[in-house]
């Protein structure tokens, strides 16, 4: 008969210690939801829109999810990563925003065919700070159309703007809460732009 020596715990607890190390935490990924408006623009009938291009920072566009954590210094998560690509993820969340605060069939999604004289926007994200509070959305974006609708002039709307929203909690999925509160509130900025009367053409 063979003897077999059984561990002490403490040796044991060493070694559940060490297999567990071993296995790599799963990654969690996170995206962009659509934020219901408040009101809904019903009157609005000028030209559709959609939006053309979102241009992400080169710190900020990577699958990792990337968190500042003092001012010029930012920590990326492997295990916390956007689903997609984070300007194709807001660019959709963006169309979906607009096609809740607009009337049926004025938001040509990605990838559609535009009609003549469709305003295309396009979105420049200039820097996004999720503080532990509150998370700050700095962006600049531009709409044009070439007027080529019967009856249209051609149009360009857009500006710079500094959104904040309140932050609850910390980590990646507050973090993607906060960043698609504040793509719905550039949302109903650019709906309020629409809704703004056309210059005169002379």
């Amino acid at each position: 008969m063979i003897a077999r020596r059984i561990p002490p715990p403490c040796v044991a607890l060493v070694l559940a210690n060490l297999l567990a190390g071993c296995q790599s935490a799963p990654t969690r990924f996170f995206m962009l939801e659509p934020v219901a408006p408040v009101s809904i623009a019903g009157s609005y009938t000028g030209p559709a829109i959609a939006v053309a291009a979102v241009h992400i920072p080169p710190a900020l566009d990577r699958s990792d999810i990337v968190s500042e954590v003092a001012p010029g210094e930012f920590k990326v998560s492997d295990l916390e990563q956007w689903i997609a690509p984070l300007g194709q993820g807001i660019r959709q969340a963006l169309s979906a925003d607009l096609a809740a605060r607009l009337p049926a069939g004025r938001v040509i999604f990605p990838h559609l065919a535009k009609p003549p004289g469709t305003i295309a926007v396009s979105v420049d994200l200039l820097s996004f700070d999720a503080g532990p509070r509150v998370a700050t959305l700095q962006v600049s974006w531009l709409g044009t159309s070439d007027g080529a609708q019967p009856g249209a002039q051609p149009r360009s709307i857009g500006g710079t703007l500094r959104l904040q929203t309140p932050r609850s909690g910390e980590g990646a999925a507050s973090m993607a809460s906060a960043l698609s509160a504040l793509v719905a509130q550039l949302a109903d900025r650019i709906v309020t732009e629409l809704l703004l009367p056309a210059p005169d053409a002379g």
